[in-house]
Order: C-alpha cells, then sequence, then structure tokens
C-alpha cells in the first residue's frame, strides 16, 4: 500500500491509490527508521480516514440501492421516493452487485441504448437522473471516488410531454356540462393549475378570502411534490366559486345547478373543500367527471390536462414562464419550458405589436437624399 523513497537525502512516502495512481507525501531529512515509522502511522491514518486520503469502501450496486433509499425518505416527497424505488429496481435488474466502482460511463451508454427501446425517452432520462442521485450520495459515503462521467449522457432528443389542453370554447362547454357536484373542482383547477392531489387535500383554512390566495402546505398524511409550500393566488370567477361552495353542500345526484341542488354546508362538512356528505375527504371525482367529458362531447382529456389548460392559455397570454414555473410549484424553470416552452414565440412575436410607444402611421423611416452622381 505504501513504500519509501530517498531523493537527494529526503525520504517520501508512496501511498498507492486506485487505478495506478500513487501520491507522493514528504517525509523530509531523516533516518530510514524513523522514515519508516512515520510510513506506518501514514498507513495507519489512512485505513483509519484521518489521513486526508479519499478510502473507497467496496459496494455492490444492489447492496447500496436501499441504503440510498432509506437516505433519501427525509429529503424527498413520499411519491418521489416511489418513483425512485421503481427507477432503481430497473437499474438493479441491470447492474446486479456490481461494485460501484467499477461503473464506467460506457456501462451507463449502454444501459440507456437498452431502455431505449423498451420505454420512451422521458422515463430512460429520469432514471440516468436516479442513478446519478445514488451515485452522488455513493460520493458522499465513501463508496466512491468520482462519478463516471463529466456530464449525464442523457438522451438528446426527448420525447414530447403530453400537452393536451382545452380550448377556450371547449372550457366554456365542460363548466357548462359539469354537476354542481364537479363544477367547484372543475374551476379550481382552471382557475389555479392546481395538481389532483393538492385538490383532494385541500383544507378550508388554507384558503385565504381575505388575501385571496390559496396557500399549499405540507401536512400529516400528504406531502407537496418537490416539498416546496407556495401561494396561488384566486382570481374574480374562482373567488365567486369558492365563496359559494363554501357556504353551500352540492348534491352529488343534482344535474342542474339550481336551488334545489345545494344545500347549507354542516359544520361537519366544513374542514376539507371536497368532502363526503358525512365530512370525511373525497378521494376522487373520477365518474363524475367522465360524465362531463361526455356530455360536453370532448374526449382523451384526463383532470391533469386541466392544469395543462391553466398554464397553456397563461403561457399564450404572455405570462413570464417564470410566474407559472412559480404557481405551478415545478422544481425548475426548465421543467415549464421542457413543457409550455413551445407555446410561447408566435405569441411573443405578436405581443411586441402592443408596445404602446409604436407608432400608428405606415412608416418612421427617415428616407436619405440619394447622391447626385
Amino acid at each position: 500500500m505504501a513504500s519509501l523513497q530517498n531523493k537527494k537525502g529526503v525520504w517520501y512516502g508512496i501511498i498507492s491509490l486506485r487505478r495506478r495512481r500513487k501520491k507522493w507525501v514528504k517525509i523530509g531529512r531523516c533516518s530510514k527508521t524513523l522514515a519508516e515509522k512515520i510510513l506506518t502511522k501514514m498507513e495507519y491514518d489512512i485505513i483509519s480516514g484521518n489521513f486526508g486520503l479519499l478510502v473507497i469502501k467496496p459496494i455492490g450496486f444492489a447492496d447500496f440501492a436501499p441504503i440510498y433509499l432509506e437516505k433519501i425518505q427525509k429529503t424527498k416527497a413520499p411519491k418521489s421516493c416511489l418513483n425512485e424505488r421503481g427507477f432503481l429496481k430497473n437499474l438493479t435488474a441491470y447492474f446486479g452487485n456490481k461494485n460501484l466502482a467499477s461503473i464506467t460511463k460506457e456501462d451507463v451508454e449502454n444501459y440507456r441504448d437498452l431502455r431505449l427501446d423498451k420505454v420512451k425517452s422521458r422515463t430512460v432520462n429520469l432514471e440516468l437522473i436516479a442513478l446519478s442521485s445514488l451515485l452522488k450520495k455513493a460520493i458522499e459515503m465513501k463508496h466512491l471516488e468520482k462519478l463516471p462521467w463529466n456530464k449525464i449522457p442523457m438522451v438528446k432528443v426527448r420525447d414530447a410531454r403530453g400537452t393536451n389542453f382545452l380550448s377556450v370554447e371547449q372550457v366554456n362547454r365542460l363548466k357548462e356540462a359539469s354537476s354542481p357536484w364537479l363544477y367547484p373542482f372543475v374551476c379550481l383547477a382552471l382557475h389555479s393549475g392546481m395538481r389532483l392531489n393538492e385538490m383532494l387535500w385541500l383544507e378550508w383554512s388554507q384558503i385565504d378570502f381575505e388575501r385571496r390566495v390559496i396557500r399549499l402546505q405540507n401536512k400529516p398524511g400528504f406531502t407537496i411534490k418537490n416539498l416546496r409550500p407556495r401561494e396561488i393566488p384566486i382570481d374574480d370567477d374562482l373567488y365567486e366559486v369558492l365563496q359559494h361552495h363554501f357556504a353551500f353542500y352540492p348534491r352529488i345526484n343534482a344535474l342542474k345547478k339550481n336551488a334545489q341542488a345545494y344545500s347549507p354546508r354542516q359544520e361537519r362538512q366544513q374542514h376539507w373543500v371536497f368532502c363526503h356528505r358525512d365530512g370525511s375527504r373525497l378521494k376522487n371525482f373520477k365518474t363524475s367527471f367522465r360524465n362531463a367529458l361526455q356530455r360536453a362531447g370532448i374526449q382523451g382529456i384526463r383532470k391533469h390536462d386541466l392544469r395543462h389548460t391553466f398554464a397553456s392559455h397563461l403561457t399564450m397570454e404572455g405570462v413570464s414562464l417564470k410566474a407559472i414555473q412559480e404557481t405551478l410549484g415545478h422544481k425548475s424553470i426548465n421543467i415549464t419550458m421542457d413543457i409550455y416552452g413551445h407555446l410561447t414565440p408566435e405569441h411573443i412575436r405578436a405581443s411586441v405589436n402592443r408596445l404602446p410607444y409604436r407608432s400608428l402611421r405606415e412608416s418612421k423611416v427617415i428616407p436619405f437624399p440619394l447622391e447626385k452622381s
């Protein structure tokens, strides 16, 4: 592991590192006996981890994966942990218990290419991101010296994400076709861009009617994706709907929005925004949403597409992607740009025509006199 070398009367300790690398450590001018004692002390410090050199503790991929999953429980949302568990299952099936330190960039590229034949490129990229996170954790825990790549070999051409969204005319048809039971849910999704679980776990205490904001926060039983609390502004239409929904409880079987479709909300129904008659939290709107789509003559739309509708129309109205990112709760603006960025160019070009200092005349070009020949 270590040896002595004397150069011009100066003793050096030569420490063997991984991949045939060596590190020279100056001991100084002294007797060979003393140099040997110092070298022995160096070796002991290296083994105990007190010398400052990285000592790799070998571990296999399959052995480290459960350790990594346990470590991220406190730093990532439960759903994210569940997703990573699925990604690591596929990665473990490929790498087995191969030593982490022996994984090369070529191994990762081979895995990427193999998976591309089976799943979409976005899924492959998510698996590669999970692999990167695992290896970075391995570096922290001294199982690995460095990542096997300078840049993670992601798939260059990614599949376009599904961005189905409703037109203004379809939005109006869906609202009209929604039963009193479904209508507040549809309005909340279309006017706030909230995720499905965020709406189903929403409590009346999180709605500030005075400030006109919805406060999304982590709480027992529910954590926001990315663990990032945020506030969502309430527009005039949503404010009116929520005020009415706070005062009246809708009948599940009513099809028309009239006085008979509602009853005064009881005390037991004042905790959850969407609840059963007994006050317990509602877990889905699956049947009523499907029926409303059929009545409206709309196909190929999911509940999550109401969130896409909210963000897409804001983008096309010229709202900045940064503001949309914060409202939607995306971890990075790159995610927002990836999904909605393609909607902006035409509208940006059109918006420059709205500059307040544009001239209304045909031309403001100054005519230069022609030179006389």
